[in-house]
C-alpha cells in the first residue's frame, strides 16, 4: 500500500476519480491527505470522502511541514508552479506526478484546458494528456505516460474538453498504478478491462456519472 498526497487548488475531479477507483477495486493506494492553498471544491471532495485535509494560505512556505504529516510515497500536483525547488528536494524519496492536458512538450506551462484551447487555435491534428515527473523546470520532467486521440474540431469546446479531462483522469490512475507496479487481475463486469493497469476511457463514466461529468466541466470552465 502506497500513500498518495494530492496538492490541490481547484475542483478535485481527478482526486474524486482516483478515490472512487481505489474504493471500487481495492487498489493498493491510499489517499493519505490533501493539501490546498485555499478553500476549494477539492477540499470539499476530500472531506466528503473522509480524507485528511490541510488548507494553508502560506502554501509553499509550510509545504514541508504539512505534507510530511501525510507520510507520502507519491505526490500528485496540479499546482507545480507553486512548489519551490527546496520543497521538491525535501521529498526526493517520493515520486512526484503532474497531469498536463496536452501532449508535452507541446503547450508546456499552460494551466488546465488552456492547452486544449491553444490546440484548437493552431488546428492541431491530435490532442491528449500527459503525466510526467515533476522537476524544478515547469512541465519539463520525464514523461511517464500519454494518451492521444485525433482532434475533431467540429465538436464543441465542452465535449472535447470533457473527453480530454476524462482521458487524463484514466491516465493519472494508470500512472499511479505503474508507480506501484500493480498488475493484479481484477474481475470486472460489463465493459471493464481485465487489468487495473489498463483502465480505459469507458471506465471513467460509470465512476463519475453523467451528472458529475457535466458539473466538473462547468466548474473548470469558470
Amino acid at each position: 500500500m502506497k500513500n498518495v498526497v494530492f496538492l490541490c487548488s481547484g475542483n478535485g475531479g481527478n482526486l474524486r476519480f482516483v478515490h472512487k477507483c481505489i474504493q471500487r477495486y481495492s487498489l493498493p493506494l491510499n489517499i493519505s491527505g490533501v493539501y490546498a492553498d485555499r478553500k476549494c471544491v477539492a477540499v470539499d471532495v476530500a472531506k466528503q470522502a473522509n480524507i485528511p485535509v490541510i488548507v494553508d494560505k502560506e502554501f509553499n512556505k509550510n509545504l514541508k511541514q504539512n505534507v510530511s504529516t501525510f507520510k507520502p510515497d507519491i505526490i500528485v500536483t496540479n499546482v507545480h508552479q507553486m512548489v519551490s525547488t527546496e520543497n521538491l528536494n525535501h521529498f526526493l524519496d517520493c515520486k512526484w506526478i503532474n497531469l498536463h492536458y496536452s501532449l508535452l512538450p507541446a503547450f508546456a506551462g499552460h494551466i488546465g484546458m488552456k492547452a486544449v484551447a491553444l490546440a484548437r487555435e493552431r488546428n492541431c491534428g491530435f490532442v491528449g494528456a500527459t503525466t510526467h515527473e515533476v522537476t524544478s523546470e515547469l512541465d519539463a520532467g520525464t514523461i511517464l505516460q500519454q494518451v492521444v486521440f485525433a482532434a475533431d474540431w467540429t465538436q464543441t469546446d465542452k465535449k472535447l474538453s470533457n473527453t480530454v479531462f476524462f482521458s487524463g483522469a484514466v491516465l493519472l490512475l494508470n500512472s499511479l498504478l505503474s508507480a506501484v507496479n500493480f498488475e493484479e487481475e481484477i474481475d470486472y463486469t460489463k465493459n471493464y478491462c481485465t487489468k487495473a493497469t489498463a483502465f480505459h476511457f469507458s471506465d471513467a463514466l460509470p465512476l463519475f456519472g453523467q451528472g458529475i461529468y457535466e458539473e466538473i466541466y462547468q466548474k473548470i470552465s469558470e
